[in-house]
């Protein structure tokens, strides 16, 4: 049997975070990479700009 890999990008309130987590270890999966995203840089994304 295959196993497949899926990626999810999930922007969520960082009050939701353990519940994530929890989901996630529900169903055998994880959450393996997370960051904080300051909402200048958010709004910077959204237009289609980057940093610089």
């Amino acid at each position: 049997m295959k196993h497949f890999r899926s990626a999810v990008i999930v922007l969520f309130e960082n009050a939701w975070e353990r519940t994530f987590k929890e989901i996630a270890g529900k169903y055998n999966g994880s959450v393996p990479h997370q960051r904080i995203i300051p909402t200048d840089s958010l709004a910077r994304l959204v237009q289609g700009q980057t940093e610089n």
